[in-house]
């Protein structure tokens, strides 16, 4: 696993610097910072840049955000309908029209609403922290999952699309309320 570390400063020089450590031939490669003003809260101090078109470099400038920061290609709508299941084994993920780097607790938001309860995540992040090593911070997972959830209600609602089980909103929100509790996250 690669050795952590963050950048002096979000400055490009900072990030050419750190990418000639890493050992890539970046030479000549236009490089395109991320906006970064306004983070002064360590645990928020990272962000990304384009170098030329072929790399992603993502970085951080403070020790909490570099414990963050590891890129991971994402599905990114790792829905149930983006999953095909046979016998309780997952055997085929399909859909990656929207597939790219994200955190993983960002991918996985979407689990806690497959099935009757938060198995499918726990045992999901259980598997994904032994083979890469990383912490999955289920509380990150739950806040992406309520901000999606309730997107997702949101729209619906105002464009007057039925929800897919066709429940109500509130009836959403009260599943969102025991998925929390059962892991203990948020504030319930």
């Amino acid at each position: 696993m690669a050795v952590m570390r963050w950048l002096p400063e979000p400055s490009p020089a900072a990030v050419r610097e750190a990418v000639r450590a890493a050992g890539l031939d970046t030479h000549g490669l236009p490089l395109s910072l991320r906006e970064v003003d306004g983070r002064d809260e360590p645990l928020w101090q990272a962000s990304s840049a384009l170098l030329g078109d072929a790399y992603v470099v993502k970085f951080a400038w403070s020790e909490p955000a570099a414990r963050r920061v590891v890129p991971v290609l994402c599905h990114s709508d790792l829905h149930g309908d983006n999953q095909v299941w046979s016998g309780g084994d997952l055997r085929l993920v399909v859909d990656f029209e929207t597939a790219g780097w994200a955190q993983p607790e960002y991918d996985l938001r979407l689990l806690p609403g497959i099935g009757s309860g938060v198995e499918l995540l726990r045992a999901t992040a259980a598997h994904y922290e032994r083979e890469s090593g990383r912490e999955v911070d289920l509380a990150r997972v739950m806040a992406w999952h309520v901000r999606s959830v309730l997107s997702d209600a949101l729209w619906r609602c105002a464009a007057g699309v039925p929800l897919p089980d066709g429940r109500m909103p509130a009836e959403w929100t009260d599943d969102l309320t025991a998925r929390l509790g059962t892991l203990g996250v948020g504030p319930c």
